[in-house]
């Protein structure tokens, strides 16, 4: 058998120190969203605790209906205006309406700079 060394591309060049990665300046779980589910745990604890079935009822039918008012919204009042728009227009209207965004995960942004979503800097980055 012959005796070869073979190294890996780029093995023996002087990497340097590794880069620091950028954070983006937004939070995935809101820390005031928090609250509210602590609050509505807490709620859940007391009324398994209370031993009797009306809070529990009451807490399920509550958040039932929270459910369906939200998703009736979305579907029926939401759906069909966002369905007319054009796709930049899409972007900017959830860029610009909704404060807590993630706007540096949005990586796609509207073609033309002059909208108002660029002067905004939505799609700076």
């Amino acid at each position: 058998m012959a005796d070869t060394v073979v190294s890996a591309p780029g093995a023996h060049a002087d990497i340097g120190p590794p880069v620091a990665i950028e954070r983006p300046d937004f939070e995935i779980v809101p820390r005031n969203g928090l609250i509210l589910v602590a609050i509505a745990t807490l709620l859940l604890i007391v009324a398994i605790a209370s031993d009797k079935l009306w809070p529990l009822e009451f807490l399920h039918v509550t958040a039932g209906a929270a459910w369906t008012i939200i998703d009736l919204f979305l579907g029926l009042v939401l759906g069909p205006i966002m369905g007319r728009m054009s796709i930049p227009a899409r972007i900017e209207l959830a860029c610009t309406n909704s404060a807590r965004w993630p706007r540096a995960a949005l990586r796609t942004c509207p073609a033309d700079t002059s909208s108002s979503a660029a002067a905004l800097g939505v799609c700076s980055g």
